[in-house]
C-alpha cells in the first residue's frame, strides 16, 4: 500500500519535473494563447477581450473562469514575452489537485483502497493528462472542478452540511464557467438531488448554481456577440466570437460526425490506459490494443453505474455531447481519463474471475498499464529545445528566431497572417489574424476550395495584413490554401526570413 501511495505522489512529481523541463512556449496550442491574451486584457483593465486580433473584440466564445484565474499570473509575471511561460503553472497545480482528490473519489465509486491509489497513479501518468498539464489550457482546472464536484455531492443517506453543499455548488458552477461542456454536469446534479432527498431544498442547490452559471454566461456571451456584430469584423473573426455554424443540422452530416467520433472515443478510452498513440505508430499498431482496452474501460461503467450513478450520468452526457460535436475529440477526453481508468479497474476483476485467472494477473495488468504510460511519457519528455504537443513535437528555436525577427523588423501596427495568431501577439505584440475561415467539417474529410481562398485573401487585405508567418504546424487545409499561392507569386509574397520550418513572407499590396 505504501508503494502505491509513493507511486501516486511520484506521478505528481513527474508532472512538476515535466513543467520545469518544458520550454516557455505559450500560444502554439492556439487556445492557450486566447486564454492568456484574454487574461492579459483583463489585467490591464481593458475588459474580456482578445487583444491579439485587430480591434480587440470581446471574448464571447469561451467562459471566463480560467482567464480570470490567470489574471493573478499576469499581475505577478507581467505580460512580457520572456515571462509568458509562467501562465502554464496554474494547469500544473490544478492537475496535482485533481490527482490528490482521485483516490477518495475512486473509493466512493466502489474501488478498493489499493485500486483507488493505483488508478490515480495511472490517471496522472496517462500521456494526454500529463501533457495538458504543461499548457495554459482549461482542461486541467476543469478536471479539478468536476472531480471536486463529484467528490462533494452528498449521496443518499449522507448528511448535507452547509459547507459541503456550498462546495459542490461552487465547483459545479465553476466547471460550467470554465468549459462549455461542463453543462454535462447538470443531469448528474439533478439525479443527485432526486436520489438524496428531493424534498430537501438543500439537495437542489448545486443544480441551481449550475443552471445559474450556464444562464449567466449564455446571456453575457450573447450580449457581447450582439455588440461585436455591429463592428463589421468579417468572417475571419467568426471562430473567435462563438460557435455559430458549428452546430450541424443535416442528419447525414450528424451521423458521419457521430460515427467518426464514436470510434475516436472508443480508441481514446483505451489509449488512456496505454498512451501508445503519442508515439505516432501506424493505426494498425496502436488501434487494436486501444480498442480492447477501450472496451474494458467503457464496459466497466456497466458495473460502476450502480455505485456511482451521478458519475455515470455525467460521463454519459459528456460522451453524448462529444459524439455530436464536430471537433477533434482528444482534448475532450482529458477530463474523462479518470472515468476510463476507473472503468478498466471495475471491469477487470469479474472478467478475470470468469476465466479463473491467477490472483496476480489483475495487479500485473495494472502495473503493465502504468509502465506503458510511463514509458511513453519518458520517451516524449519535454526538453529545453522540444515541446511535445499531442502526437508530435514543436522545435523551440525556429519559433523564437522568427518572433525575434518580427519584433525587430515589423512595425508596431503591422498585422500578421498566421495559423498561430494568438502566439504571434504573445511573442511579438503584433496583431495577427487567422489564414482563413475554419470549417469544422475539414476534420471529417471536407476540403476547402477557391471560394475559401478568395475570402481568406480579401479579408487579409481588408484587415491590413503585412506579413505571413507560415509553419509546418499549420492546419493542412490552411496550408493548402496559402502555400501554392505564396510560393507561386513571389512578387506579392517576397520571402523575408526562413527559420527552419518557420517561414516569414512580406505581403505587398497590389
Amino acid at each position: 500500500m505504501r508503494g502505491l501511495v509513493l507511486a501516486a505522489v511520484g506521478t505528481g512529481a513527474l508532472a512538476v519535473a515535466a513543467a520545469l523541463a518544458s520550454p516557455p512556449l505559450v500560444g502554439l496550442y492556439h487556445d492557450d494563447g486566447i486564454y492568456v491574451g484574454t487574461a492579459i486584457s483583463l489585467a490591464r483593465g481593458d475588459g474580456y477581450r482578445q487583444p491579439h486580433l485587430p480591434g480587440a473584440p470581446y471574448q464571447s466564445k469561451y467562459p471566463p473562469l480560467y482567464p480570470a484565474l490567470l489574471v493573478a499570473v499576469a499581475w505577478l509575471a507581467g505580460d512580457d514575452p520572456e515571462t509568458v511561460g509562467a501562465f502554464r503553472w496554474p494547469s500544473v497545480l490544478a492537475t496535482l489537485g485533481a490527482l490528490a482528490l482521485l483516490p477518495g473519489l475512486f473509493r466512493r465509486w466502489g474501488l478498493g483502497e489499493r485500486a483507488g491509489w493505483a488508478a490515480a497513479a495511472i490517471t496522472g501518468l496517462s500521456p494526454l493528462v500529463l501533457q495538458h498539464a504543461l499548457f495554459a489550457m482549461s482542461e486541467a482546472p476543469f478536471l479539478l472542478l468536476t472531480v471536486a464536484t463529484l467528490r462533494l455531492l452528498p449521496g443518499p443517506g449522507e448528511a448535507a452540511s452547509g459547507r459541503r453543499v456550498a462546495g459542490a455548488a461552487a465547483c459545479a458552477a465553476g466547471a460550467i464557467l470554465c468549459r462549455t461542456i461542463g453543462v454535462a454536469l447538470l443531469p448528474a446534479l439533478a439525479l443527485a438531488a432526486w436520489r438524496r432527498d428531493r424534498r430537501d431544498p438543500r439537495s437542489w442547490i448545486p443544480l441551481a448554481a449550475g443552471i445559474a452559471a450556464a444562464a449567466a454566461w449564455t446571456l453575457a456571451a450573447g450580449a457581447m456577440r450582439a455588440a461585436e456584430a455591429t463592428r463589421g469584423h468579417g468572417p475571419l473573426y467568426d471562430y473567435y466570437l462563438g460557435y455559430g455554424a458549428w452546430v450541424q443540422t443535416s442528419p447525414i452530416v450528424v451521423a458521419e460526425i457521430a460515427s467518426a467520433n464514436a470510434l475516436e472515443v472508443w480508441r481514446g478510452a483505451g489509449d488512456a490506459l496505454l498512451g501508445w498513440r503519442e508515439l505516432r505508430p501506424g493505426p494498425w499498431v496502436w488501434s487494436p490494443p486501444a480498442l480492447v482496452a477501450g472496451a474494458l474501460a467503457l464496459g466497466g461503467w456497466g458495473r460502476l453505474r450502480r455505485a456511482a450513478p451521478e458519475a455515470a450520468t455525467y460521463l454519459g452526457a459528456s460522451l453524448a455531447l462529444i459524439l455530436l460535436w464536430p471537433f477533434d475529440v482528444a482534448r475532450f477526453l482529458v477530463p474523462l481519463t479518470p472515468f476510463f481508468v476507473a472503468g478498466g479497474f471495475a471491469a477487470a476483476p469479474p472478467l478475470l474471475g470468469r476465466v479463473r485467472a491467477p490472483a496476480w494477473i489483475g495487479p500485473a495488468l495494472a502495473g503493465a498499464s502504468a509502465l506503458s504510460c510511463l514509458a511513453v511519457v519518458l520517451a516524449r519528455f519535454p526538453t529545453a529545445s522540444r515541446l511535445p504537443l499531442l502526437d508530435h513535437a514543436i522545435a523551440v528555436e525556429p519559433f523564437a528566431n522568427s518572433a525575434r525577427w518580427l519584433r525587430e523588423n515589423a512595425a508596431s501596427g503591422d498585422v500578421v497572417v498566421s495559423d498561430h495568431d494568438p502566439w504571434v501577439w504573445l511573442a511579438t505584440r503584433r496583431h495577427a489574424i487567422p489564414p482563413g475561415v475554419f470549417d469544422p467539417l475539414w476534420i471529417y474529410g471536407k476540403k476547402p476550395g477557391e471560394a475559401e481562398w478568395e475570402v481568406a485573401w480579401e479579408e487579409s487585405r481588408r484587415l491590413g495584413a503585412r506579413w505571413v508567418l507560415a509553419t509546418d504546424e499549420w492546419d493542412p487545409n490552411f496550408s493548402g490554401l496559402w502555400k501554392p499561392r505564396v510560393l507561386g507569386d513571389p512578387d506579392t509574397f517576397p520571402p523575408a526570413i526562413r527559420a527552419g520550418p518557420v517561414h516569414v513572407y512580406r505581403i505587398t499590396q497590389r
